[in-house]
Parts: structure tokens; C-alpha cells; sequence
């Protein structure tokens, strides 16, 4: 059997969890657009704050700040809680198919293998493919969301550059941060 079609049966066992698994995406994209809103929200703040400071300012740019991180914190919490479930159903799942593909061996079989592998095998490989697929998809996702909105958020920290922000344009960084320092 090739890598390819053990996948599939790895991918066939999520197929069953697809409504959990698009809610941990969707917690995925919230806690990201939380966490990249932030430094957003900072950059308005310090602008705001240099033309005129007042308390409910502080409290309303301090707030919103508050905010993001605890919305960032909640679907950070949710997306992590659903995406390891969903990988412990898939082992429970694939402990089921285990035992019931031992159960249609013949006896046979069990005088050539020995019992002390077959355990390891129903225990030990299966917890590491857990391990590896509930970590593996979230990352995944995490990653692939991250990088389509972190641009978009250069984009308004930064306008009038590219991908690089800063880097493309050293001269007017540094003049933003001794402008800043006083």
C-alpha cells in the first residue's frame, strides 16, 4: 500500500468530522484577524493620542486593545480545543478499524505474529498518528491563514509599500522611529 492511499484513508476518517473541522477553521481565521487588528488598532491609538489626549481616548483605544486579545484568546482556546478533538475522534475511528480488522484474522495469524507488537501497534503508533494529525492540521491552517491576512495588514500599517513594509523604504523607518522617540 502507497503513502498516498493511507492518506486517503486518514482524510476519508476526517471527511466525517468536515462541520468540526470548518468551525476550527473559521475559529482559525478569527483568532488571526484578532491578533493582526491589534497593531492596527495601536497605529490609530498613537496617531489619535498625538493630536489630542484624553481620558476616555485612553480608555477607548485601551479597551478595544483589551478586546482583541481576549476575542484573539477565545478563538485561539476554541480553535485548539475543536482541531485536537476532532483528532482524537479520528484515533478513536481508526483504534475501531484496528480491532475490528484483528477480530476478522484468522487464529493463524496470532501463532505467527506476536501479541506484545500487535499491542504496540493498536496503542503506541495509533496515539502518535493523533499526535502528529490533530497539531499537523491546525498549524496548517494557522499558517495558511496567517499569511493571507498579515499582508493586507502591512498594507495599512505601511501604505505605498509592498510585501516588505519598512524594509523596502529604511530610511523613512527610521525617521518614523526617531520621530516617535522624540
Amino acid at each position: 500500500m502507497n503513502r498516498l492511499s493511507k492518506l486517503s484513508r486518514l482524510v476519508a476518517s476526517a471527511k466525517k468530522y468536515r462541520v468540526r473541522l470548518t468551525f476550527g477553521v473559521v475559529c482559525v481565521t478569527l483568532s488571526n484577524l484578532a491578533a493582526t487588528v491589534s497593531p492596527m488598532v495601536l497605529k490609530h491609538a498613537i496617531d489619535s493620542l498625538s493630536t489630542f489626549i484624553s481620558e476616555e481616548r485612553l480608555l477607548y483605544f485601551g479597551g478595544l486593545i483589551v478586546l482583541f486579545a481576549v476575542l484573539e484568546a477565545v478563538f485561539l482556546f476554541l480553535m485548539r480545543r475543536i482541531m485536537i478533538g476532532v483528532s482524537r475522534r479520528i484515533e478513536v475511528d481508526m483504534r475501531a478499524d484496528f480491532l475490528r480488522h484483528l477480530q476478522s484474522l484468522s487464529p493463524s495469524f496470532y501463532h505467527r505474529h506476536r501479541t506484545g507488537v500487535l499491542m504496540a501497534l493498536a496503542t503506541n503508533d495509533l496515539n502518535a498518528v493523533r499526535t502528529l494529525v490533530g497539531p499537523a492540521v491546525m498549524y496548517s491552517m494557522n499558517t495558511v491563514v496567517i499569511g493571507t491576512i498579515t499582508p493586507a495588514g502591512r498594507l495599512e500599517l505601511w501604505p505605498g509599500h509592498g510585501h516588505f513594509g519598512p524594509m523596502e523604504d529604511p530610511d523613512r523607518a527610521v525617521a518614523s522611529i526617531l520621530d516617535f522617540a522624540g
